[in-house]
């Protein structure tokens, strides 16, 4: 059995020669973004785990709770723009949920309403 020449781990050192180097960038190519409306469900998986993975626990309740509350009923447009959110920092993020900060104007939608008035009410035992 041939092992894949991504498949193990490399020393330091043979990662800085360029064939590992396009070996990584292979795999960064061959990821696509589901956006099509077949990939609908595909897309709300992605962005649900996203969502529930932000870094901050503060934000992983936050916007998973909204993730959850949300992304069933979200159509392809607004996962879209929900994606887009999710690729901004945690501190932009909440300093537009909570009002410190406006969000760009590319990110003005339903969703980013929703997000804004959304408030996670979890137990505090």
């Amino acid at each position: 059995m041939e092992k894949h020449a991504c498949a193990a781990a490399a020393p330091l050192s043979e990662i800085q020669n360029s064939e590992n180097l396009n070996c990584r960038n292979q795999n960064q190519e061959n990821y696509r973004t589901p956006t099509a409306e077949g990939d609908a469900e595909i897309l709300r998986k992605m962005l649900r785990f996203r969502a529930w993975h932000r870094g901050t626990r503060e934000m992983d309740l936050l916007i998973g709770s909204f993730a959850d509350l949300y992304l069933g009923q979200f159509n392809q447009a607004d996962l879209l723009i929900f994606q887009e959110i999710l690729t901004h920092q945690d501190p932009d993020v909440y300093d537009w949920v909570i009002g410190r900060a406006t969000p760009p104007v590319e990110l003005n939608s339903r969703v980013m309403e929703l997000l804004c008035a959304h408030r996670f009410a979890g137990s505090c035992s």
